[in-house]
């Protein structure tokens, strides 16, 4: 009996997910697919994680790992990402501006993670909704970051940062707050997300790890730079 009504739910869920991909499917055969030499420009919202052995990766607001150029994986082994009746693949905005109305939105509201903007290729097979893509092979062309310490913002203000730090009370901090498996393995032992920091809130330390932008281009290998004054989303609470 405690064995059928374990498996009654777990049932149900497939049920669930079978229906949603025929229904994804339905949705893409009414479309003729096209080829594209040019990839496709896009944006998106991420958290930039430092290790210690000096290596980087992003972690998407799903806290899936991804590198500056990297294939997209699917947890089907018959899937091949973007899959029409699923959701694997990589994730952009068309339009710069929706990006940031995310970032702004994710900036000051979550307890233990800081984000920057990306800018990304989209290439290989590629779906095109009507806010943005799904891909197969994503590359990072541009990564943005906030000149906005991150503790201030969870205060309602916005001051501007004098260092990016990779500290593992960092990683700490967001590991209590989440508790998942997707979490710790976006953060694997001996990494830290990176965060803009203020004076103010620099941890006293001999593990502090503070970095400019110069050295983020070298660990990443790709273009890293202030998010310009004019674009920054965030707003200071009365």
């Amino acid at each position: 009996m405690s064995l059928t009504v374990l498996a009654l739910p777990l049932f149900a869920r497939w049920l669930a997910e079978t229906a949603q991909r025929q229904g994804r499917r339905r949705t893409w055969h009414a479309f003729a697919p096209q080829a594209s030499l040019d990839a496709f420009r896009g944006y998106k919202i991420a958290q930039l994680i430092i290790a210690e052995d000096d290596t980087a990766w992003f972690a998407g607001v799903t806290s899936l790992r991804y590198g500056v150029d990297t294939l997209a994986k699917c947890r089907r082994r018959s899937c091949r990402p973007p899959g029409l009746d699923c959701r694997c693949g990589f994730y952009a905005f068309r339009d710069r501006s929706e990006a940031l109305h995310v970032l702004g939105g994710l900036g000051g509201r979550h307890p233990a993670r800081s984000y920057v903007l990306l800018t990304v290729d989209l290439d290989g097979a590629v779906l095109e909704y009507e806010s943005g893509f799904r891909a197969q092979r994503q590359r990072v062309l541009r990564v943005e970051i906030p000149d906005a310490c991150v503790r201030c913002l969870r205060g309602g203000t916005v001051t501007s940062a004098v260092t990016f730090m990779a500290h593992p009370q960092f990683r700490g901090e967001q590991l209590l707050y989440e508790r998942t498996l997707l979490a710790r393995m976006a953060l694997p032992a001996g990494s830290a997300p990176m965060r803009p920091l203020c004076e103010a809130h620099v941890p006293e330390s001999s593990d502090s790890r503070k970095l400019d932008l110069a050295a983020l281009r070298r660990l990443l290998t790709t273009e890293v730079a202030l998010l310009p004054d004019a674009e920054t989303p965030f707003k200071t609470t009365a």
